[in-house]
């Protein structure tokens, strides 16, 4: 997989710097001799073993990335319960108005978020 791939969008190259990293020992991407293929699948069961569902692809040189859907998190870090975990309400509005209900759409929640690539 060299560049952009038929139907795949690419992801952004170099990729923006991580907010935190944790780099993956190559036998826990898949059993030797792999490729990509095998690399996927064994990725998307790990990720479906947590909880994760949802992902989407891209492509990468020589490879692609696989990145989660984005999920709210605690501060320590744990996946919060369902269906809060996935959500992407609105908070309720007490009293609608125009304002608050424009500031609802462009500003998020405040809150932690993950999202895995």
């Amino acid at each position: 997989m060299a560049g952009h791939m038929e139907g795949i969008p690419a992801f952004p190259w170099p990729p923006p710097k991580p907010t935190s990293r944790a780099p993956l020992a190559r036998n826990l991407l898949a059993t030797e001799p792999a490729n990509l293929g095998d690399v996927a699948r064994h990725l998307e069961a790990s990720l479906a073993s947590v909880g994760y569902a949802e992902y989407s692809y891209y492509s990468v040189p020589n490879g692609f990335a696989l990145a989660t859907r984005m999920e709210q998190i605690t501060p320590q870090g744990a996946p919060k319960p369902d269906p809060l975990r996935w959500s992407s309400a609105l908070p309720p509005q007490p009293v609608f108005s125009l304002a608050d209900y424009m500031r609802a759409l462009f500003i998020a929640p405040q809150g932690d978020y993950r999202v895995i690539v």
